[in-house]
């Protein structure tokens, strides 16, 4: 039982370095979380140190000399050290020395290519280990707790990065007392450093930290400084200037963004990181075709840009144009065969053609390259929802719940599916909890035609069981009108439904500005007026209730009735 030998010899490692500098380094397979439910289930509290390719060489040194507001019990676990590479290796094996002012374990996290990395490149810094444990090889007994611990999501606070690299936006997952002990310690970094280089890094990250803190003059001062030491350097100038684009793009500000990238190419208009970072922060403000000449101009720069084919296929999507998508969607799977993201939209596409089985056949590579992806199991059920086969759209859609447990669209098209099954109180508890999770659910929909016919059912289910919950999928239904291309008798359906139920005027008036193909609800919307002048209508609404045999519009004459 070598591997419990190995954890035995972890935990009392750790033990035995209660309130001493050590360094261990730790081979790992697979997500760590299991080790750390060990390392705290036996008393210890981690403090974890993620280090990111834009993060500076002292995130680690700034964050470990903390080490006297810890306790006793703490211990640093530190990963990602590969994303530094090589830098962090020569930086860390000259200024080593540090590690013995931190009375604190430091357990290095890696795979065995990194540690073997290390070993070679910063061979000073490896002699100062104390030991080094080997957890590549799993025993059968811990695999069911980890198998359910690697399929957790992680939180990204930002899901998509504008390149390669996540962004170095470490600072905002931060309160803000954090952030200012950070700024306090870089701000005492630069009066006692005279690198230029190492100022212009420190000056980076603070205008990231002022950023965060939302005071933008001192981050503009910053950036301004770092800006100044790259000057004559139009390489650090881009990057600078392409950085802070990113920062901006993390905080939604897509304006500041866009002029930060157009100077960052300005300097290098070679760089086709900056043009496939335009065109996504053209995409996120609805300018598909302002980005696709974006992601054109990164293409022709780096043919092989997997991202960029994948984003342009975005852009295609969004423009209603599913063929072309699906060709920057092939072309990025050619350069990319493990593009999981490229996969799913693929997929999707095929689902705007109606092509469901191909649909799915991708949504199966998503799923066998990433078996923890909700969104591919969720966009797998709408498909076989789609081909009327409600049970196996179930199963799909209690696997992304399972994954996402907060997953609004999930219940609501489980809702949908139980509702097909005639299961209508597992449908309402599906719609009730969706409803729960996000009131304003129906903007995440890819599609305002499928949402209104969605919402629209849901409605009539909720009216059915005497809910009041019908009013509210009514008025998510009625709020798509004008993004619901052409004639929507959904919407239409909708709006009258919520005038009865609320006698609003100024839903009636919203109704009279809308087109219908249906003459009975034309002619209940003249009967809703006619009402409101205090006209008589009684008899003529129920001969339309004898001859009407759809039971939706049936429950839209009842309510001209009372």
């Amino acid at each position: 039982m070598m591997f419990t030998r190995s954890l035995k010899g972890f935990l009392t490692e750790l033990e035995l370095s209660k309130g001493k500098d050590n360094l261990i380094f730790v081979t790992l397979a697979g997500s760590p979380k299991w080790i750390e439910k060990e390392v705290e289930r036996n008393g210890f509290e981690i403090l974890r140190v993620e280090l990111k390719k834009d993060d500076s060489l002292f995130k680690l040194v700034d964050v470990l000399l903390k080490w006297r507001n810890t306790g006793e019990n703490t211990v640093y676990f530190v990963y990602g050290m590969s994303n530094q590479f090589p830098e962090i290796l020569s930086y860390l094996n000259l200024h080593r020395d540090f590690l013995y002012d931190v009375k604190r374990p430091v357990v290095v996290i890696g795979s065995e290519h990194e540690v073997r990395e290390i070993a070679k490149n910063a061979p000073d810094l490896w002699r100062f280990r104390n030991r080094t444990f080997d957890f590549l090889e799993r025993e059968p007994e811990i695999e069911a707790e980890l198998a359910e611990v690697e399929a957790e999501e992680a939180v990204e606070f930002i899901s998509e990065p504008i390149f390669g690299a996540t962004l170095p936006l470490f600072a905002f997952e931060w309160c803000d007392e954090e952030v200012k002990e950070r700024i306090e310690l870089n701000e005492h970094l630069l009066e006692i450093i005279s690198d230029e280089y190492r100022k212009s890094e420190i000056y980076k990250t603070l205008a990231v930290y002022y950023l965060r803190l939302r005071d933008y003059n001192k981050s503009a001062k910053c950036f301004n400084e770092f800006l100044q030491l790259k000057e004559g350097d139009k390489e650090g100038l881009s990057m600078g200037y392409l950085l802070r684009a990113q920062t901006f793009a993390g905080l939604k500000q897509f304006e500041k963004a866009l002029e930060d990238f157009d100077e960052a190419i300005k300097l290098n208009p070679k760089n086709a990181d900056a043009y496939n970072g335009r065109g996504i922060t053209h995409r996120k403000l609805e300018q598909h075709e302002r980005a696709i000449e974006d992601y054109n101009r990164a293409i022709e720069l780096n043919p092989n840009y997997a991202k960029a084919y994948y984003n342009r296929g975005n852009a295609y999507r969004k423009l209603n144009q599913p063929e072309r998508a699906i060709e920057d969607y092939n072309k990025a799977i050619e350069l990319n065969p493990d593009y999981v993201e490229a996969y799913n939209n693929r997929g999707l596409a095929y689902s705007d053609l109606k092509q469901y089985e191909r649909a799915i056949e991708d949504y199966n590579k998503a799923i066998e390259l990433n078996p923890n992806y909700a969104k591919a199991y969720y966009n797998r059920g709408n498909a076989y929802r789609k081909l009327n086969q409600p049970e196996r759209a179930i199963e799909d859609y209690n696997k992304a719940i399972e994954l996402n447990p907060d997953y609004a669209l999930a219940y609501s098209n489980r809702g949908l599916a139980y509702y097909h099954l005639k299961q209508y109180e597992k449908a309402i508890e599906d719609y009730n909890k969706a409803i729960e999770l996000n009131p304003n659910y129906a903007e995440a929909y890819e599609n305002r035609e499928e949402a209104a016919r969605d919402f629209k059912t849901a409605g009539i289910l909720f009216y059915n069981q005497g809910s009041e919950n019908c009013i509210k999928m009514f008025s998510i239904c009625f709020d798509l009108r004008g993004k619901v291309k052409g004639k929507s008798g959904e919407v239409f359906y909708c709006g009258l439904a919520l005038y009865l139920l609320t006698k609003d005027e100024k839903i009636l008036e919203e109704l009279k500005t809308l087109r219908v193909d249906d003459e009975t609800m034309r002619r209940i919307l003249e009967f809703s007026m006619r009402k409101l002048r205090g006209e008589e209508i009684s008899s003529e609404v129920r001969k339309e209730l004898e001859k009407e045999e759809r039971e939706e519009i049936g429950i839209l004459l009842e309510l001209l009735l009372k």
